[in-house]
């Protein structure tokens, strides 16, 4: 633990970041040293013995996770909740009702935003496989991958959507408590992992 106070006492975040860069067309992000995918989903209330077989079907094929690669799955919780609460309280407008939904939407966002006891919490699956110098067909190869992860998933009643960069990018500062609408253009000259945070922020 104390090694890893060190690191972070001295550096910046986003080096410890991966992203370099991301193809539009394929929906791929090149790593250092790697090649990956992100899917975006919400996690289930519940699962069954055979969802976790399904899932561990595509685990134990090497043509899914080859030697190197990684699979990710990470829960994060946003505080952002507005955009459900507008929804819901659009569908209210009869005067008393109004008034109701208005008090209970504030009352939500107070807890979400002021004591943190409300998320919106999304899933992030990354998948990524180093990259070979004879890897003529990797981005064919990965698209492989990635339709089948979400055929997999969707076996299993999670629905899961390609995630590009700027997506990507947006999440992860709202999970550094970014502010929703505080999300600078991406600069497409410069690294990905840069962009993730400020250039001042500090862990």
């Amino acid at each position: 633990m104390q090694k890893i106070n060190k690191i972070f006492d001295r550096n910046r975040l986003a080096p410890h970041f991966v992203y370099e860069s991301y193809d539009e067309e394929s929906g791929m992000f090149f790593n250092r040293g790697s090649i990956g995918f992100v899917l975006h989903g919400w996690p289930l209330v519940g699962t069954t013995l055979q969802a976790q077989g399904e899932i561990a079907e595509f685990l134990k094929e090497e043509e899914n996770l080859p030697n190197g690669a990684t699979l990710q799955v990470m829960m994060l919780g946003s505080k952002h909740i507005n955009n459900y609460l507008s929804h819901w309280s659009s569908f209210r407008k009869e005067e008393i009702f109004e008034k109701l939904a208005k008090r209970r939407a504030d009352f939500l966002e107070n807890r979400a935003k002021e004591h943190g006891t409300i998320k919106d919490i999304s899933l992030l699956i990354i998948l990524t496989v180093p990259i070979k110098n004879t890897d003529s067909g990797l981005i064919v190869d990965m698209e492989r991958r990635r339709d089948v992860l979400k055929s997999t998933l969707r076996s299993i009643g999670l629905i899961a959507e390609n995630m590009n960069c700027k997506e990507l990018i947006k999440i992860l500062r709202l999970s550094f408590d970014w502010e929703m609408d505080s999300h600078p253009e991406l600069n497409q000259h410069e690294i990905l992992s840069e962009q993730i945070l400020s250039s001042d922020f500090l862990m």
